[in-house]
């Protein structure tokens, strides 16, 4: 039986990743994705164009004035399904056991690649196989592999976008996750400042606090946590429906009876 080896992919702005793809002319400026009802608009996405220039997520229209150099696309629930079908379509050419994640502005999903050495080679080859089919595609993409699920998900939130995937050897889970902040970790409000009144910003600092005074402070939870940057924890794998229905769809500025 193989070794559990899971490579985890990261996709950082999900929202301006699914409209540039069909947007090429748009790929070297400034983008941002608005979301919300008139005019209570706000930035839900950006590109790293207009992060460079200070544009960060939450701005209102009025204050997204300052800065006329960006673009601004409407959000589109629509394209973002149509690109996480092409991107689940792209994966599971490399496995068929897909496990997705995401939240409002990232999407990530995590393949289980055991075994997988036989048609890919090693981990390395897999990862960086898996990146450049995602940028064929027009979607960039940080990775990374580990025994341990959850690792492979904290370091691949922590790389930059089309970096070097990270390989993480059995064994070398919790050095690994030492230097990462906690912010990996998607903590609560109230955990966050806690550990914030305790000085504790890295993995590597939570994974030498006591557990059993962990417990007392934190219940179970901070059981839990410490073992998540020991890179200690089990996971129960949930595939996803192996089955996708390829389509293509792109929401048009105006109406295809209007266009030439």
């Amino acid at each position: 039986m193989s070794e559990e080896l899971y490579l985890c992919v990261f996709i950082k702005e999900f929202p301006v990743q699914a409209l540039l793809r069909f947007r090429p002319e748009r790929r070297s400026k400034p983008v941002v994705v608005m979301d919300g009802d008139s005019p209570f608009q706000f930035v839900c996405s950006l590109d790293t164009f207009a992060r460079s220039i200070g544009v960060t997520a939450g701005m209102s229209c009025a204050e997204l004035d300052s800065f006329p150099s960006v673009a601004r696309l409407k959000r589109s629930i629509v394209e973002e399904q149509s690109a996480r079908t092409a991107i689940l379509e792209c994966a599971s050419t490399f496995s068929p056991r897909i496990e997705a994640q995401g939240s409002d502005d990232s999407l990530s999903f995590v393949l289980d690649i055991s075994g997988t050495n036989k048609l890919f080679g090693s981990p390395m080859n897999v990862a960086a196989q898996v990146q450049q089919a995602l940028l064929l595609i027009g979607i960039n993409s940080s990775l990374a592999t580990s025994a341990n699920y959850e690792t492979s998900v904290f370091m691949a939130r922590s790389l930059s976008e089309n970096t070097t995937p990270v390989i993480v050897r059995s064994g070398e889970e919790r050095n690994q996750l030492a230097s990462l902040s906690l912010s990996v970790l998607n903590l609560s409000a109230e955990h966050s400042e806690t550990f914030a009144n305790w000085g504790v910003t890295t993995l590597g600092t939570l994974a030498m606090l006591p557990e059993r005074d962990l417990i007392a402070r934190l219940g179970q939870e901070g059981r839990r946590l410490r073992m998540l940057a020991r890179g200690e924890t089990d996971h129960l794998f949930q595939p996803i429906d192996p089955v996708y229905s390829m389509e293509e769809l792109i929401e048009l500025d105006s109406p295809v009876e209007i266009l030439d």
